[in-house]
């Protein structure tokens, strides 16, 4: 099959060399087509921008019903090995629990000694208030995996749909939603 290139590869490629320098007339005019098409989108986009919000606004609360996240949960942990697993939940455990321990011998041990000798109380407590200072200030402090969610500068009565808006079903059932995806209600205008 190799040897009929020497055949038929010349005459395709002076062909081929011959339509190259025609292929941009012939496109010239498909070219200004596209490029009319392109600049009555944005236009179309104004005239039509409370349907195409109304269409996005349908996608993703649909999209938002098709989640199972019990079902995505729990295919992430079964992908997930025994030991991963143990460390992601103990991991930031740990810190906590280091605490609990450190906090229980600093407290308890006062504690104990002021129940067997009531006149060293004041002494103790003393004692205990400075070493739990101390504690405080020298304990690093841990980065959030969460971090706290900031609301935007605009008060939250913007984010809230007005009274009497076309609210969905599920929006209804779950207003907290309307502080994730302003967009679901409505024309999705804020206020």
């Amino acid at each position: 099959m190799e040897w009929t290139k020497l055949l038929w590869g010349p005459v395709v490629l002076t062909e081929i060399m011959k339509a190259l320098p025609e292929i941009p007339k012939a496109l010239d005019h498909a070219f200004k087509q596209i490029d009319h098409a392109l600049d009555r989108v944005p236009a179309w986009m104004e005239r039509e921008s409370e349907t195409i919000e109304g269409v996005l606004t349908n996608i993703i609360v649909e999209g938002l019903r098709g989640l199972d996240i019990k079902q995505i949960g729990k295919a992430q942990l079964d992908k997930m090995d025994e030991r991963e697993l143990e460390r992601m939940l103990t991991g930031n455990v740990t810190t906590e629990l280091k605490f609990i321990q450190t906090s229980g011998g600093v407290f308890g041990l006062p504690a104990g000694l002021s129940l067997v000798d009531p006149a060293s109380r004041p002494v103790l407590l003393v004692a205990a208030l400075s070493l739990w200072l101390a504690y405080r200030v020298t304990v690093k402090k841990q980065t959030r995996i969460f971090p706290p969610i900031h609301p935007t500068a605009r008060p939250l009565k913007s984010l809230v749909p007005p009274l009497g808006a076309d609210v969905h079903p599920c929006l209804q059932t779950n207003p907290e939603i309307f502080l994730t995806f302003p967009l679901a209600w409505g024309s999705g205008r804020l206020n």
